[in-house]
């Protein structure tokens, strides 16, 4: 007796084939490329890195009207991730004199300066030149913080003193403690991933993506980012960089998007990725939740439309040489993927 399939079943078989396969591939990506900065970093804090980091932040933070000692709490999420710097945080003293104005410009900071290395080797891997990309990410993270500063000082507002949620942890874990942490750390990525995946190709499959784009292009188009690369860029809006830049990454290997959509959603995503996890982390330390989630995405968008502005109207010869390697993106995908 011979089965015949219906065409929902079809469809069906059809999106979780997708699913699989897309799922794969981004996991593939995110493990060659996570695990060894993960021990990199590891590498790097325990010979001081962080260290290092903090002198050199320490005059820069008292130009935003933060303490000296919060370029550890900085220099401790850049090197590593958001939720160390804010350990670091809960374990500075004299906490009760910091204002809501000052921890949320902290915010601002970190949110839009952290875990460099894994995601400026995201960037690298989409073909944007990183001495372009680090510079507009620490310049646009620093415009960021001082417009906000700035205000708050001339206005006299949130001055308040902080409330702080978050628990202290140990910040010493010994290597196995680390190790078993990586382990769980990836294996929740790749629980993100599946349910990224598969949440998206439904929405494909039911054209609701073509809808959410079609609402936020117009928005796009003014900083000059095309339909195309909607998509992914709304991914990494919620998700983050790291998952979203593993999208755009396959869908420029396919030549579904220009290079110039790929410099200005990664330079988007870089300031401003991961609104709802991220933003919620930085109020749990007495940060403003509005201002950390409305200001930052629309500052963040105007300093964008400034960049499209040059980028879209550049040269290929001054694009190619400034913004863009052409040449080793190609390279890079054929050997990730």
């Amino acid at each position: 007796m011979t089965h015949h399939m219906t065409p929902a079943m079809h469809t069906v078989q059809t999106l979780l084939t997708t699913i699989a396969k897309e799922f794969w591939k981004i996991s593939v990506f995110l493990t060659k490329l996570m695990v060894p900065i993960l021990i990199s970093v590891k590498i790097l804090s325990m010979i001081g890195m962080v260290d290092i980091l903090a002198v050199l932040l320490s005059p820069l933070m008292q130009w935003v009207g933060l303490p000296g000692e919060t370029g550890f709490v900085w220099a401790s999420a850049m090197v590593a991730n958001l939720y160390v710097g804010l350990n670091v945080f809960v374990n500075l003293p004299d906490l009760q004199t910091l204002t809501v104005a000052q921890v949320t410009t902290l915010g601002l900071l970190m949110l839009s300066m952290h875990n460099v290395f894994m995601e400026m080797a995201v960037v690298k891997m989409a073909g944007v030149r990183l001495l372009f990309a680090v510079p507009f990410r620490i310049g646009g993270a620093f415009a960021i913080g001082f417009v906000f500063y700035m205000w708050a000082t001339h206005t006299g507002t949130y001055q308040a003193p902080i409330t702080v949620a978050m628990p202290t942890q140990d910040l010493q874990v010994d290597l196995v403690h680390w190790a078993i942490n990586l382990v769980e750390f990836m294996i929740i990525v790749y629980g993100i991933v599946i349910a990224m995946v598969s949440i998206l190709e439904t929405l494909k499959l039911l054209r609701i993506t073509d809808a959410i784009v079609w609402v936020i292009s117009p928005v796009l188009r003014l900083a000059g980012i095309s339909r195309n690369a909607g998509e992914i860029t709304v991914v990494g809006l919620i998700l983050g960089l790291a998952f979203g830049g593993a999208y755009l990454i396959q869908e420029a290997k396919k030549g579904h998007i220009r290079h110039r959509d790929i410099v200005l959603s990664m330079a988007f995503l870089a300031l401003c990725h991961a609104l709802i996890e991220d933003t919620i982390l930085l109020t749990l330390i007495g940060g403003d939740y509005w201002i950390l989630l409305v200001y930052r995405s629309i500052i963040s968008f105007l300093i964008v439309i400034a960049l499209g502005l040059v980028v879209n109207r550049c040269s290929d010869t001054v694009f190619y040489k400034v913004f863009f390697k052409q040449k080793d993106t190609c390279s890079f995908l054929h050997r990730i993927f």
